[in-house]
């Protein structure tokens, strides 16, 4: 999996994480990723977007975005035309597929990224 953010005045590092992610795992990545670099992108109060993957809205992530004050935008989980990671993500995907880009040798070659384990 990867993870990674993006704001009006810049973007997150990018998370590389073997194996499956679940609640747990995830909030491990927000406090390690979101939680230090989101002022940094971000002025003042935000609203973080995410999908509705379970481990997105398991009670573990949602206690920890309670406990660390993270607003989440409400979105509708069927309007993936209109969500700003998903058309990011589907750009991505067409600049690497284009580029037969392999993650296993790349990875650690992108200065942005965080290779955890």
């Amino acid at each position: 999996m990867v993870w990674g953010g993006f704001a009006t005045e810049g973007t997150t590092s990018i998370v590389f994480v073997q194996g499956r992610v679940n609640s747990e795992s995830y909030v491990d990545i927000l406090a390690d990723n979101l939680l230090p670099e989101a002022p940094l992108i971000m002025s003042g109060v935000y609203l973080f977007q995410q999908d509705d993957a379970s481990v997105h809205v398991s009670e573990t992530s949602k206690s920890w975005f309670d406990a660390n004050f993270v607003k989440l935008l409400d979105w509708p989980a069927r309007c993936l035309d209109l969500n700003p990671v998903e058309n990011l993500w589907g750009i991505l995907a067409h600049e690497v597929y284009k580029m037969a880009f392999n993650i296993k040798t790349s990875k650690n070659s992108c200065p942005l990224s965080k290779n955890p384990g």
